[in-house]
């Protein structure tokens, strides 16, 4: 899921002095760091696959955490199949991918665990950074 205005906004931040980036770069990782954590508790478990199969590694020199789930059915748990389809507004235009082609009707309620996490640590960590953006340039 893509971010829209997000590669603007690393740009300029490459531009701050380098304390500034490296505290920056750290609420990022920790906020990676908190949506595994959160996302992998709120997991359904069975064999304990979906749970563990949730990661996150840096991009664009740590301005950027992709958090990925390696369940291949994550996204069926997430948001439910059949008539018990749940899809945040937000995410409606992410969730279409994985809708079926009405073959066969499975009625799996949604069980959400990755963006309940996301949501919460997404406003967070916005809130961080405005906060180290207004301590650091405001000396």
């Amino acid at each position: 899921m893509k971010v829209k205005g997000f590669d603007a906004f690393v740009r300029k931040l490459k531009r701050l002095p380098v304390d500034v980036q490296r505290e920056i770069k750290e609420r990022i990782e920790d906020t990676a760091d908190l949506i595994v954590m959160d996302a992998g508790n709120a997991a359904p478990v069975d064999l304990g696959y979906l749970k563990n199969s949730i990661r996150s590694f840096p991009e664009q020199k740590g301005f950027n955490y992709v958090i990925q789930v390696g369940a291949d059915y994550a996204a069926y748990v997430e948001f439910g199949t059949g008539s018990k389809v749940k899809v945040p507004k937000e995410v409606v235009d992410y969730a279409a991918q994985f809708k079926g082609k009405g073959e066969r009707v499975v009625n799996m309620p949604a069980r959400p665990f990755f963006f309940p996490a996301y949501f919460k640590h997404r406003n967070e960590l916005i809130r961080n950074i405005k906060r180290v953006l207004k301590e650091n340039l405001n000396r």
